[in-house]
Parts: C-alpha cells; sequence; structure tokens
C-alpha cells in the first residue's frame, strides 16, 4: 500500500494507490520520475500542479478523462498533458496528518509544493524538488536514516540534491539595536558560567538536569511531528511568523530545563496546564524571562533578540538580578540583566539542538539553559516554588500509607528546636518524591533543609512509588540483537541514572525494541519494581514520549 500526495498552501492532498509486490522504493521513483529535470519544464508542471490543487473539488466525481495541450503544436511535450482522472483520482484533501505512523497505511511520498521538497514519511525532506538526482543517484541515495532513525538521503548524496530549510535573515530594527547599544556592559559577552556566576563544573543536580533535558531533546528528535518542527526551525522567516507547533515545542522543553521535573506515567494525573503560552514572549518565573526568535546565527538578529529581552526585563518591576532567554529551538543566549545598573551581558548564540548526525546529544545550549533552571533571586522564593509544583502533582498520587500530601500547620515546639543541617541530613536519606515533599511541607525550615534534595528529578511509574533520580549512570543498555545500525539512535535516546533508592532508572524514547524487550534481554540487569511499563511520561501537564524502567544489577 503506498500513498502519493502534495503539500499545498499547507493542505495535505492524497491519493491511496495500492499495487501488486509493493517496493517502497520503486514507488518513490515512480513518483519522481512525473517530476521534469529541466528548469523551465519544472517551472511549468509546478505553475500546471498547484492550479489543479486549487481547482480540485473533493466533493466531485472525477470520473472522465479530459487531456489539455497545445493544438497548436502537434509534437507537444508530454509533460503539458494533464488527465483529471489519473490526476484526482481517489484525492482526498486534510489539514493535518496523525501524529504517529500508525495513521499512514504503508509508504507516503509527498511532492511539498510549498518548501519545493522531496518527502517519505514522517516527512523528513530529502531531495530539492526544484533540483532532483537523475534515476541511478535516486535510487543510490533514496534510503538513508539520521541517528535519530528520520528518513534522510544517503551520507554520500551530492550536497545540489539534498533539501534543507533556510530562510535569510529579516531585517532588524534599528530602535532594537540602539537599545543594545546604550545597555550593554563593557564586556558584552561572557561565558554562561560567569553569567550564573557558578564554577565550569556542574554540580549533581545541575548534570542529572542537563542529561535529562538532553534525552527530552533526543526523543523530540526521533517522533513526527516534533522531529519535522526541528528540521523546519531553519527555515521560520521571523519571530512573527512563529507556527504554533513550533511555540509549543519550544516551550515545551523550557518548561523541563526551567521549572520542577516531576515526571509520571500514563494519563491518570495529566492535568489541565497549557502546554504552551500565548505568546512568543513571557515569563516563566519571576526572574526568567524567555523570548522565542529566529536567526540567532545572524549577530544583528541577535543583538535585535537580546535588546527585545533587556527592554521587556527593563520595564517590569522585580529581583535585581533577572535572567532573559532568547531562543530559536536551534540555538539558544542566556541574558543576565542588572537592574540597578541597567546594563546586561549575554552568552554567545549556543548550539541547542544536535546534528541529526551527531554522536552525542549533548550540547552548550542544553547545558545552559538547565543551568539556568537551577537558579532563583533567593531560597524563599525557591521553596514555594518547588513545594508548589510538587504538592500539585503529588496530590494525585498515593503515598505508601495511603495519604495524599498535605500542607502541615507547622512543626512541634520539639521538632522546631532541631538545626536546618539535622533535616538536610534527614531529607538526605529519604528515597522516595512522595515522602520527600511531605517531609518539606512539615516547617518553613524543613523546607530550606530538603530544598537541595527537591531539586532533583523526580519519576512516579506506579501510584505508591516515586523515584527521585540523583546521578546520570555511565551504564548503556541495549536490548540483544538490535543490529548496529540502531545502537547509536539507542545511546542518544536513552539516559540511565542512579536513584536516591540506589538502584538504576532508565528514561528512554519510545522505541519498539525496549517495548518489546524481556527481562532477559538486559541481564546482567533485572527489572525491579512494577513490570516494564510501555505508557508515556507526562511533566507539568504537558506529555512526553518517553518511557522508563528500573533495573539493578543481578548477583
Amino acid at each position: 500500500m503506498g500513498t502519493k500526495g502534495y503539500i499545498h498552501r499547507k493542505r495535505y492532498y492524497l491519493q491511496y494507490l495500492c499495487r501488486d509486490g509493493f517496493d517502497p522504493a520503486i514507488f518513490a521513483l515512480d513518483i519522481a520520475s512525473e517530476i521534469p529535470r529541466e528548469p523551465e519544464a519544472f517551472q511549468k508542471w509546478l505553475a500546471r500542479t498547484r492550479k489543479a490543487l486549487d481547482e480540485f473539488d473533493p466533493h466531485k466525481s472525477y470520473d472522465y478523462t479530459e487531456v489539455h495541450h497545445d493544438e497548436e503544436n502537434e509534437d507537444h511535450d508530454s509533460s503539458d498533458k494533464f488527465d483529471p482522472h489519473d490526476f484526482y483520482g481517489d484525492m482526498g484533501v486534510v489539514e493535518e496528518l496523525g501524529e504517529d505512523e500508525d495513521s499512514v497505511d504503508g509508504t507516503m511520498v509527498l511532492m511539498d509544493l510549498d518548501d519545493l521538497a522531496f518527502t517519505m514519511w514522517p516527512l523528513s525532506p530529502i531531495f530539492r524538488l526544484d533540483h532532483m538526482p537523475p534515476d541511478d543517484v535516486f535510487r543510490r541515495c533514496l534510503e538513508g536514516i539520521d541517528h535519530y532513525g528520520n528518513n534522510d538521503c544517503t551520507r554520500d548524496t551530492p550536497q545540489e540534491y539534498r533539501f534543507s530549510y533556510s530562510s535569510p535573515p529579516p531585517k532588524v530594527d534599528e530602535k532594537m539595536q540602539m537599545v543594545y547599544r546604550g545597555h550593554h556592559a563593557e564586556q558584552p559577552v561572557a561565558p554562561v558560567a560567569h553569567l550564573l556566576a557558578r564554577s565550569e563544573a556542574l554540580s549533581s543536580q545541575e548534570a542529572t538536569r542537563v542529561r535529562l533535558l538532553e534525552v527530552a531533546v533526543a526523543a523530540m528528535m526521533t517522533m513526527y511531528p516534533d522531529a519535522v518542527v526541528v528540521q523546519k526551525a531553519s527555515g521560520l522567516k521571523d519571530r512573527d511568523s512563529l507556527p504554533p507547533k513550533h511555540i509549543g515545542c519550544c516551550s515545551l522543553l523550557v518548561q523541563l530545563a526551567v521549572n520542577p521535573s516531576y515526571f509520571v506515567f500514563g494519563s491518570r494525573t495529566k492535568r489541565e496546564v497549557p502546554p504552551c503560552p500565548d505568546t512568543h514572549e513571557w515569563w516563566i518565573r519571576k526572574h526568567i524571562c524567555v523570548s522565542l526568535t529566529t536567526h540567532l546565527d545572524d549577530e544583528d538578529n541577535l543583538r535585535d533578540s537580546v535588546a527585545r529581552v533587556v527592554q521587556k526585563v527593563l520595564a517590569r518591576d522585580g529581583p535585581n538580578v533577572v535572567y532573559g532567554v532568547a531562543f530559536d529551538l536551534l540555538r539558544v543566549v542566556i541574558v543576565r540583566v542588572d537592574r540597578q545598573t541597567q546594563k546586561f551581558t549575554h552568552t554567545e548564540a549556543l548550539q541547542f539542538t544536535p546534528s541529526r548526525y551527531a554522536e552525542s546529544t549533548s550540547t552548550p545550549g542544553i547545558e545552559a539553559l538547565a543551568r539556568l533552571g537551577d537558579l532563583s533571586p533567593s531560597t524563599e522564593d525557591d521553596v514555594i516554588h518547588y513545594l508548589h509544583h510538587y504538592y500539585a502533582a503529588h496530590k494525585d498520587l498515593h503515598t505508601r500509607n495511603g495519604a495524599r500530601p498535605k500542607k502541615q500547620a507547622g512543626a512541634s515546639y520539639k521538632l522546631g528546636q532541631l538545626s536546618v543541617e539535622f533535616w538536610a541530613r534527614v531529607a538526605s536519606f529519604v528515597d522516595d518524591g512522595a515522602d520527600l515533599t511531605n517531609l518539606a511541607l512539615s516547617s518553613s525550615k524543613v523546607a530550606r533543609a530538603a530544598l537541595p534534595y527537591l531539586k532533583y528529578p523526580q519519576v512516579s511509574f506506579d501510584p505508591t512509588s516515586t523515584v527521585i533520580l540523583r546521578a546520570p549512570s555511565n551504564h548503556v543498555f541495549l536490548p540483544k540483537e538490535i543490529g548496529s545500525a540502531k545502537e547509536i539512535t539507542y545511546k542518544l535516546t536513552a539516559a540511565p541514572f542512579t536513584t536516591a533508592a540506589n538502584t538504576t532508572f532508565c528514561v528512554a524514547a519510545s522505541l519498539e525494541d525496549y517495548e518489546y524487550a524481556r527481562e532477559e534481554d538486559f541481564k546482567p540487569w533485572v527489572m525491579t519494581g512494577p513490570k516494564y511499563d510501555p505508557k508515556e511520561l507526562c511533566c507539568n501537564g504537558i506529555t512526553f514520549k518517553f518511557r522508563g524502567f528500573v533495573l539493578k544489577e543481578s548477583s
């Protein structure tokens, strides 16, 4: 079964075709052969096809043959023929495609008339539609795959035939350039550690949050439609034309980096939290302002984006030191604004999403954004922020004794006499997230003591247990006999962590080999607790296509 179609004016025109002895490569080659290679013929074909799609009526039956050609030229080019029955036969039109591969039966090949790309499901662009390769190159280069499992042309495809989204930098507002020049510090560009007043080395909290954000980005790059959103980011025109899916992906990643990381499996605890803001500028915390933009690789546009963040920060009351995030999904810039001096410093444009053929998910942008999330204007603000999130999350889950977390009236007199250091020591031994939240809610002193441990990510995989991730693990978990082609994908999209209970918890992208893996496939590691659960993970009301399982080294 194969689907042939077109993308025109952001709509999908699809024809479902059934052929005997179906071969995806031959099917794609048959469709590619319809596209003229000569520039003049291509432009005629493109104009005619666009016109035909504009005139398509899904409610009309095209059961006749009508051929249009130049009657004055007996030797007309066969490409000028137009047969409505053949062109419109079994065609349907939809505004959106399904969000998973199960929504498509067989192979789908689309000719994107908007971006001029030849694509195959899951809609990864492969070749330039206006400069298609010869048949021999097409066959040789068609069935490539990147390190995240997405369709691509092979690595040896000549560059002239490769498609990539691109857009020239937009013109900048001179007023914003003046704002930049008027408020930047003597040395406007500085390393992220300098801006955050942190050491170069990551703390265990930061390293854990960074690794979790890395696997979140990797998971996004493996799955439709998020993978397409990442690929299209370099082709966006300007900050005022950001599509909702792009804003949603950016918001999801920023929330994961900046807010407490609490994940639950399945849908039982999903809350009605907006998946993305209504605008491309918002305050995610009272000391962190986020601005979505484009073309941070262009110096003028980088300065324009930084100036807009600074202007928004200075127009609002708040802490003395405020941070801004200029984010285009591919790159991120962290900005530090001092309200007293009204001066700012910022990082250079840091790569955020890794390349499609990266050997590692680690990028300076992921590290910078995750480290920013660990900062707060005050300890009290941090306590309120974390407890608010964890109380809302844990109230939907039963703790071990069957009670829900409650806001305590306060500690007794004797408990109140115990030092913060004592409570910090107690908190360090608590290995369940719900229990740690209950402990922190007992008094403000205990909350301050437990705060460093509340900052570690938590994952709830059943109603009675919440693991606390304490550090990234160096172990690699690969189901047996997956083949070398998939090994790099698994290493990029799965991240094991050491938990507070001294077990190992692995968070993985939704890959089929994990779903059907048996316990013995992971020896000398065995699964403990609930059987491996292939459900999705939800964080702060937003669903991630993750899965996870606990493993413990067998004796």
